[in-house]
């Protein structure tokens, strides 16, 4: 559960990987989504972020770094 913004939303999917909000209604809309989850749906999610999240590590970052500039040299 996190503030919607672009970067997030390039991240995870949301409302299957993750869950975002711009207002507080919607944050309390979110939460009561969230709660009314079963424990089945909840792992669900919680898995798809972790393996979403496995992608997002300082070498994959430092790769794609590399491989722009070598780019840019080019």
């Amino acid at each position: 559960l996190a503030p919607k913004n672009e970067q997030h939303c390039s991240f995870f999917e949301p409302d299957k990987e993750a869950f975002f909000f711009k207002t507080n209604e919607e944050l309390l809309k979110k939460v009561g989504q969230i709660l009314s989850l079963t424990a089945q749906e909840a792992a669900k999610i919680r898995m798809a972020a972790f393996d979403k999240a496995k992608e997002f590590t300082y070498l994959k970052r430092t790769e794609e770094f590399l491989a722009t500039l070598n780019e840019y040299i080019k």
